[in-house]
């Protein structure tokens, strides 16, 4: 056993959490003219987002668009009890945003799951919400097998 490299011991950013979010309220954001949330309370429904969808929307979907209705209706009464987005157009953005934040949080844990080193590793990786590790183990086999990779590789 030596020095460890500088690779092992950077340390990395982990998942934002939902802390401190009070539910006393619904909280306007501020929309731009382009349709874009500015100001302050767009950064904090940036990161109400992430972790939401994470904890509701399992990683096993293979598409965003084939959640099923009423899981993207726990979202968005969720969204409702915490923001005010009246319009139909803001909800179609924030839907957007979700399934970007969900397609990037899944691209990440597939990255974690290869580059584990054995299946202790990609045990520790299953996200809480995932109840079944015959269903994790099913997606962990799916995402490290060749078939995966190789289609993978040409999307690249």
């Amino acid at each position: 056993m030596g020095v460890p490299s500088k690779e092992e011991t950077k340390r990395k950013r982990g998942k934002t959490k939902m802390s401190g979010v009070s539910l006393n309220e619904a909280i306007t954001v501020e929309f731009n003219l382009k349709g874009q949330p500015i100001g302050a309370e767009s950064i904090r429904r940036s990161s109400f987002l992430g972790p939401l969808v994470r904890e509701i929307v399992l990683v096993t979907f293979t598409d965003w668009r084939k959640v099923a209705p009423e899981i993207k209706e726990v979202l968005w009464k969720s969204i409702q009890v915490r923001y005010k987005l009246d319009r139909s157009w803001k909800k179609d953005y924030v839907f957007k945003t979700m399934g970007a934040l969900w397609r990037a949080s899944k691209s990440r844990l597939v990255k974690d799951i290869k580059e584990a080193k054995n299946d202790e590793e990609r045990m520790k990786l299953k996200p809480d919400n995932i109840k079944s590790i015959i269903e994790w183990k099913a997606f962990v086999r799916e995402k490290t097998s060749i078939v995966f990779q190789v289609h993978h590789l040409f999307l690249i």
